[in-house]
């Protein structure tokens, strides 16, 4: 139902079942694995967050992160985590995968902000790590690959940059590497 109101665009019902949602847990597929109804994917793999992400709806990605979706949760089918998508997303809804009708492409100001209320949810659940913040997707890119691929990116590249500094002072920007070697 949370997938169906958002794709219709029924914002307040997304509210009331963001909220009605909150620690409950369903099964995924046929493992023993139970992860968050916020946090269940499409049958295209993408989780709500990300659907949120690729539409720059603000607004329902600080209700989701609020009642605690995952700021790191992958999409099954490409291996992007949100920051992943915040950082590649006017690419992305060029590509038309956006759900909502007439969705536009995010400004950079809207980029940067979804990408500051994702890295304080990671640091406030602990999982602000080096390895989230530089994880490879599906292409083998990181969020930095992604932000230094699009031009209009740079002020999430620069925040992903003093994340990692500072998450852990020794890391090397050349250790940033995608599947391909390409720093």
């Amino acid at each position: 139902p949370l997938l169906h109101a958002y794709r219709m665009g029924n914002t307040t019902l997304v509210k009331l079942l963001i909220q009605a949602s909150t620690g409950e847990k369903m099964r995924e597929g046929a493992s023993e694995t139970y992860v968050s109804v916020l946090d269940k994917a499409t049958a295209s793999g993408e989780p709500i967050l990300h659907c949120a992400i690729r539409n720059g709806d603000v607004a329902v990605i600080r209700e989701l992160l609020a009642a605690k979706a995952s700021p790191v949760v992958e999409n099954k089918m490409t291996g992007n985590k949100p920051l992943h998508l915040v950082c590649s997303c006017i690419e992305s809804s060029r590509s038309g995968k956006s759900l909502l009708a007439g969705a536009k492409p995010i400004t950079d100001a809207q980029a940067s902000l979804i990408a500051m209320l994702l890295l304080a949810e990671m640091e406030s659940s602990d999982k602000l790590t080096i390895e989230n913040l530089t994880a490879t997707d599906r292409e083998g890119m990181t969020p930095l690959h992604h932000a230094c691929r699009n031009p209009s990116r740079a002020s999430v590249a620069s925040a992903l940059i003093d994340r990692i500094v500072e998450v852990d002072p020794e890391f090397s920007l050349d250790e940033c590497v995608d599947d391909s070697g390409r720093t």
